[in-house]
């Protein structure tokens, strides 16, 4: 979260353009906006949840995903 925040203060100060600074976080900039916008009205806390952050949907796709590799060779 320490890049978001420098990349923001960078982003405010003008030194970099929305599109600029959506690069060097690593998303497009329409989403660089809609995390400025989170981190303005909820802070730093929202900024990471915004961008998936801790999420565990990621571990469950991941177990199907093998689940369904186990099926199929199972059947193949």
């Amino acid at each position: 979260m320490q890049k978001f925040r420098d990349v923001l203060s960078r982003w405010e100060a003008r030194e970099l353009s929305a599109m600029d600074a959506a690069e060097l976080i690593g998303c497009s900039e329409r989403h660089f906006r809609r995390l400025r916008k989170h981190f303005d009205e909820e802070g730093l806390e929202d900024v990471a949840s915004a961008r998936g952050e801790g999420r565990a949907d990621r571990h469950v796709r991941e177990d199907r995903e093998q689940e369904g590799c186990s099926r199929r060779s199972r059947t193949g």
